[in-house]
């Protein structure tokens, strides 16, 4: 049996300074079957140049123009839009994940319809001993369970369930909205796609 093709969305605007540590992150995991897409919306620096600079240091590494509608929400669709990978995973511009981030949420999903995994938090670049959401699922507002956005991975036919983003949410929340959109799917819904 083939393995799923594996996708990274990254949202960024104006990252040029900062995603590059993520680049990074990314070419030295355990698990080095996947592609990157990097959807820009609206970089007003160097970001996209920063990425083609890397870009032959990858399996697959690309942008794509997200610049139609500002916001996270809307990146994110885009990125997702433009793959055809069975497996789809999330993080920000500005973070790093570990060495063993794509390994980690492609056994997750091997099982379940979505991952996530917790936060370690830095302080200029160096790791603090503080970690969210280590031992549970975040849940907002006291009432459902989401993925925080900067580390989330799915079933493409889950979010092709579930849809888009929304948009409209351009203050954050986003994934908040999205994870108690998930998490209301019907279960035979999410078993059929």
């Amino acid at each position: 049996m083939e393995p799923p093709s594996i996708a990274v969305i990254i949202p960024v605007r104006d990252g040029a300074k900062l995603i590059h540590r993520q680049l990074a992150a990314l070419k030295a995991q355990s698990h080095k079957d996947f592609e990157i897409v990097v959807s820009d919306n609206g970089s007003t620096d160097d970001t996209v140049a920063v990425v083609q600079r890397q870009q032959s240091e990858f399996k697959s590494l690309r942008c794509v123009d997200s610049s139609g509608t500002p916001g996270v929400a809307h990146a994110r669709n885009v990125g997702i839009a433009s793959t055809e990978a069975e497996i789809v995973l999330i993080c920000d511009a500005d973070d790093a994940v570990s060495q063993t981030w794509v390994e980690a949420h492609v056994d997750t999903l091997r099982e379940f319809d979505a991952s996530t995994g917790p936060l370690c938090l830095t302080v200029e670049g160096e790791l603090t001993g503080s970690t969210w959401f280590n031992e549970a699922v975040p849940v907002s507002l006291g009432h459902k369970s989401y993925s925080p956005g900067c580390n989330m991975g799915f079933r493409k036919a889950v979010l092709n369930a579930v849809g888009p983003f929304d948009e409209t949410l351009r203050r954050g929340q986003e994934d908040v909205d999205y994870g108690w959109r998930l998490v209301v799917l019907p279960r035979e819904v999410v078993n059929a796609v």
